[in-house]
């Protein structure tokens, strides 16, 4: 029922292996902070000697792991695509809210990307306290994803509605 429900208002969306793929759109601040590190990180590697480049290469290409690329529609669950990985979310296990607008620019980030490559990592938001986020579009709509025992709390781009 909650799957039927599922649409993707900004995202590009394919059928592959007979189900449901909702690829993100990154928004334009996503865009810039992560163009804006980047020639950062380049103009910094041209600059430094050889051995000095790697060592400011390798923390930039670690959120790279975490990109979010988009998320998947299965019977019983919602797989959350990123560059190098899959969170899979069984509907049995978590409580799943559609949120319109949440404002991530409010929130504190714990151990996170702040806009570089997305908005990934440990949050602590106003309304929703310590989460999870894997947004590509801060401007929403989101899915809120809560372990119905654990209650961990995740946050990635999607609809609920129409």
């Amino acid at each position: 029922e909650v799957l039927r429900e599922l649409r993707g208002r900004y995202c590009w969306t394919h059928i592959r292996d007979g189900l449901m793929y909702y690829g993100y759109s990154y928004s334009p601040m996503v865009k810039i902070i992560t163009a804006s590190c980047l020639a950062l990180l380049l103009g910094a590697c041209y600059l430094s000697p050889g051995w000095v480049s790697y060592l400011l290469l390798v923390p930039m290409l670690v959120p790279l792991i975490y990109l979010p690329r988009g998320y998947e529609l299965q019977e019983d669950r919602i797989v959350l695509h990123c560059l190098l990985w899959r969170k899979t979310f069984l509907l049995a296990d978590y409580e799943v809210r559609g949120l319109e607008q949440e404002p991530l620019l409010g929130g504190i980030r714990i151990f996170a990307s702040g806009g570089y490559l997305g908005f990934t990592g440990f949050f602590w938001l106003p309304k929703r306290g310590r989460c999870s986020l894997f947004v590509a579009d801060q401007r929403g709509p989101f899915l809120e994803l809560t372990h119905r025992t654990k209650h961990r709390r995740y946050i990635i781009n999607g609809s609920l509605g129409a």
